[in-house]
């Protein structure tokens, strides 16, 4: 199991090691009893007498820079002068400092176990009793030096929320919470500590450091007191994290289980009840068109992204912005399992953070928007925390809204709003979850806000392309027609292309859809229903070597905007048909139906997101575009056979005019599958469902819709909405409608079905091989984030990062090549290129300047696709997929074909 999703021992969950330390050689006078008897007894005595039932009660010791003070707490029926205290033997009573009701011990005590023995007699009733209490206690060594510190000695405008980290050159010894003080302007602040590994402490002062303070932590070191001062911040304005469901325009935070209600057809289940309302039209109506379509779900998207609104810009120094990042026990905002049934309750979920203000409508929002970094799970439960170390400018820390602040801090009250008692209830879920269980637990009154979230079940997704597949199994071979046979271009064959022909051809394509392009289905059981057939043009280009005989084939799916026409030939040349490969593939669904070429690809790309977008905004429906084009590939996947039929083309060569006989695909020998980018997000769509396929590779793709969309293009999606009217909505609104477009497309984006890959493969006909896959990913590539490539390793694996150039969170790194290492005909890992550009990581050789273009050598994902290195792996893994028990993933660098 990855290590951070190992469940942690129940008995030790939120809390850290309770380390105590005295740097003091001075002794106390009196015998006292044997260390090694102490250190004996420590574990069978810890715990005798019961402080909460008593009259004595001995609270833990407080470590000053000398001294160790000693609290006990003393039922006020004491009677005068019976109080007796043995500190490891030696009677202690005349320094203490007693007082109706407690006492107090401040003493220089030695490294190592120590008993505390208080005794007393105590009037009961008409007589009096003799009463003790032992506390057994350990006092750490003294500190080692320390290596770094936050925030430093000498720091000014410290926000008054943060919280202190001290790592330390040496190890700490066995314990030391209690072994540091904190004061404020000369007065004793209360602080909790928490200890990591051997070397670290994370103090967090409770409540609020006093503004403008001078402040010191101390703590006792060889030779002395150690010190770090730092000044508070002064007083500034108010910064409020906004939340307020009794506003039932208020659309941020989103997800949140406000909007999970019982289901009244389902007793026992739940489902969505988002009500959004308040809005003019026709803002109106863009939110209702998101929303019809959640109705009946039973949680939210697992691969949507969080959005929190704030009442201004945050400070980018207070945020996690990276997976490593928001893993640190420090971290001031975090992703949390509550789900008190989980083998990782209480932990910390990874996540990418970005913080964005937009403008709509001449209104600014600002807003934190949070990738999970693998798919939460089906039916999981989660909490989202921002806590009060988030700040905004002139550190000035962000509180919670009045609204969460009365959810956070008071009981139920009659009469309160419904959507207040609800509130309450669910963040209660999450707020005790951090409080107890997480590491180091997170107070609630550090928290500004708290939402607990549920993710929707996903064990349907499969099951439109699971019924295409089933009617084309069903079906005749889709018929093939060859429109036409040419010969390669003759300045394509002088500058190296070895393909020899290319044939054009139509297959007869199922489609499953209505007139509104959504799925047709059976009224009684909801099943995909066939409406019909059209040809589909398909591309096929032939090597060389199918002058001597039938060859294998690669299926090839195109990007975005694209098609087969522009693609197929340029893949051919780019090293597979070298190796002897066909390449087969076709346009898909929504490039043919609504981006065909001629336009621009930035013009083709913005047809279709308003194709999209105007569908949903009048039938409340994402259109089927991709599910369409999956059940497509599973019938071109089938008429491969029809294809093979086919043994032998006639065409005119180019040169001298001879007509030339060359051979076709040979369909029984393993066939294999190309995605770039688009036909990469495709791929796990349609991989799990075609146990035909032998290997795949597929690059620089990711798939999950609002996070891409996002990152491409925020600013120009905003405009957009701008542009067709929606002028009441603001950008904080338009995050929020993503996050429930992604919801309402998950059973089309195929991050959603990598799952049924390797994790949870399905029965298709028997069949238990699955392809082979080699996931490529280009640094820091501007279109697809990698954060999508690694969160889809992760769910079809994980697969191992071969060579990394930059390690991955939660993925293993392996050195290549690599062969077999999903069993023993089944290779599958992550390899990455790095362009020119790329901080503190050298470029791989193939995408330097003068090897590729300029634009191409600086970009992710061109260099992962073009680099001379890349072209040669991809080549040699479908190829040994064909030829091989097991494919292989080369090193990039250091092997060839």
């Amino acid at each position: 199991m990855i290590d951070w999703l190992k469940p942690k021992d129940p008995a030790v969950r939120g809390g850290t090691a309770i380390l105590q330390r005295s740097t003091s050689s001075r002794s106390l006078p009196g015998p006292r009893l044997c260390r090694l008897a102490l250190a004996g007894l420590f574990a069978f005595l810890a715990g005798c007498g019961d402080p909460d039932s008593g009259p004595i009660a001995i609270q833990a010791p407080n470590y000053g820079p000398e001294l160790a003070t000693l609290e006990i707490d003393l039922s006020r029926d004491l009677l005068e002068g019976t109080l007796s205290l043995h500190l490891d033997g030696s009677d202690v009573t005349a320094y203490a400092e007693v007082w109706s009701g407690g006492a107090r011990l401040a003493l220089p005590i030695d490294t190592g176990p120590h008993l505390l023995l208080v005794r007393g007699e105590f009037m009961e009733g008409t007589s009096s009793v003799s009463r003790s209490q032992i506390e057994l206690f350990l006092t750490p060594p003294p500190f080692p030096e320390v290596a770094v510190a936050t925030p430093t000695s000498g720091s000014i405008d410290v926000p008054v929320t943060d919280w202190i980290h001290l790592e330390f050159a040496g190890d700490l010894g066995a314990a030391a919470r209690d072994a540091v003080s904190l004061q404020c302007d000369g007065v004793a602040h209360p602080i909790d500590v928490h200890v990591f590994g051997s070397r670290e402490l994370v103090i967090n002062p409770k409540g609020e450091l006093p503004a403008a303070a001078q402040c010191r932590l101390s703590w006792r070191a060889e030779g002395g007191t150690r010190d770090l001062a730092f000044r508070t911040a002064g007083t500034g304005l108010p910064a409020f994290v906004n939340y307020n469901r009794t506003s039932s325009r208020a659309t941020a935070p989103f997800p949140d289980d406000f909007w999970l209600r019982p289901d009244p057809q389902r007793p026992g289940e739940v489902r969505l009840q988002i009500e959004l309302s308040g809005f003019e039209q026709p803002d109106q109506i863009f939110f209702d068109s998101f929303v019809s379509d959640t109705r009946g779900l039973d949680g939210f998207s697992p691969i949507a992204h969080l959005t929190i609104e704030l009442s201004e810009p945050p400070d980018p120094q207070s945020l996690p912005h990276t997976p490593i990042e928001s893993m640190d026990p420090m971290a001031s905002v975090g992703l949390f399992d509550v789900n008190s049934r989980s083998p990782t309750f209480g932990s910390r979920l990874p996540f990418r953070l970005e913080a964005r203000s937009g403008t709509l409508g001449g209104r600014s929002t600002h807003a934190l928007l949070i990738y999970p970094s693998v798919p939460l799970r089906p039916g999981g439960t989660y909490g989202i925390v921002i806590t009060r170390r988030v700040r905004a400018a002139a550190a000035r820390p962000f509180g919670p809204s009045l609204f969460f602040q009365y959810a956070r801090d008071t009981e139920e009250m009659p009469g309160e709003p419904e959507a207040l008692t609800r509130v309450r209830r669910l963040a209660g879920d999450v707020l005790d979850a951090v409080e107890r269980y997480a590491d180091p637990p997170i107070p609630r009154e550090d928290v500004a806000l708290a939402v607990r979230f549920t993710i929707r079940t996903t064990d349907g997704i499969p099951s439109d392309l699971l019924a295409m597949r089933e009617d084309v199994a069903q079906r005749p071979s889709p018929e093939i027609r060859i429109e036409r046979v040419v010969a390669e271009d003759p300045a394509a064959r002088a500058a190296g292309s070895r393909v020899a022909a290319v044939v054009v051809g139509t297959f007869e394509a199922p489609d499953w859809r209505d007139e509104n392009l959504n799925l047709a289905r059976d009224p009684e059981t909801g099943r995909p229903l066939r409406t019909g057939t059209r040809p589909v043009r398909f591309i096929a280009a032939l090597p060389d070597a199918a002058f001597d005989g039938p060859v294998p084939v690669t299926l090839y799916q195109h990007g975005n905007p694209g098609s087969a026409e522009e693609e197929v030939l340029v893949q051919a040349r780019s090293g597979l048909a070298e190796v002897g490969l066909a390449v087969v593939g076709f346009t898909d669904t929504i490039n043919r139906e609504v981006s065909p070429p001629g336009p621009s690809h930035e013009q083709r790309a913005q047809t279709q997101l308003v194709d999209i977008l105007l569908r949903v905004l009048l039938h409340g429906r994402v259109p089927d575009y991709f599910v369409q084009t999956g059940g497509e590939q599973l019938a071109f996947l089938r008429a491969m056979g029809e294809l093979g039929e086919y043994e032998q083309f006639e065409f005119t060569a180019a040169e001298g005019g001879e007509v030339r006989v060359i051979h076709g695909i040979d369909p029984t020998l393993p066939i294999t599958y190309l995605g770039i980018s688009e036909g990469a997000n495709l791929a796990p769509a349609f991989l799990p469902y075609a146990p035909e396929i032998r290997a795949a590779a597929l690059v620089v793709g990711g798939r999950r819709f609002s996070e891409v969309l996002i990152y491409q293009q925020a600013d120009e999606f905003l405009a957009q909405i701008d542009h067709m009217g929606f002028t009441g909505l603001t950008a904080t609104d338009v995050w929020v409608a993503l996050a429930l477009f992604q919801t309402i497309f998950d059973n089309q984006d195929a991050h959603n079905h990598a799952p049924f890959l390797y994790r949870h493969p399905l029965p298709i006909n028997g069949d238990s091989h699955r392809a082979s896959v080699l996931l490529v990913e280009g640094i820091d590539d501007s279109m697809i984030p990698n954060h999508a490539t690694e969160s889809l390793a992760w769910a079809l694996g994980p697969l191992p990062v071969v060579d990394p150039a930059r390690p991955v969170l939660l993925l293993p790194a392996v050195a290549g090549p690599l062969r077999g290492n999903f069993g023993a005909s089944t290779t599958a890992g992550l390899v990455q290129f790095v362009p020119e550009g790329v901080d503190g990581i050298a470029p791989t050789a193939g995408c330097a300047y003068g090897r590729l273009s300029e634009r191409s050598a600086r970009e992710g994902h061109y260099c992962a696709q073009r680099a001379e290195e890349a072209l040669r792996q991809r080549a040699l893994f479908l190829r040994s997929a064909v030829d091989d028990a097991a494919p292989t993933i080369i090193a990039p660098l250091s092997q060839s074909y």
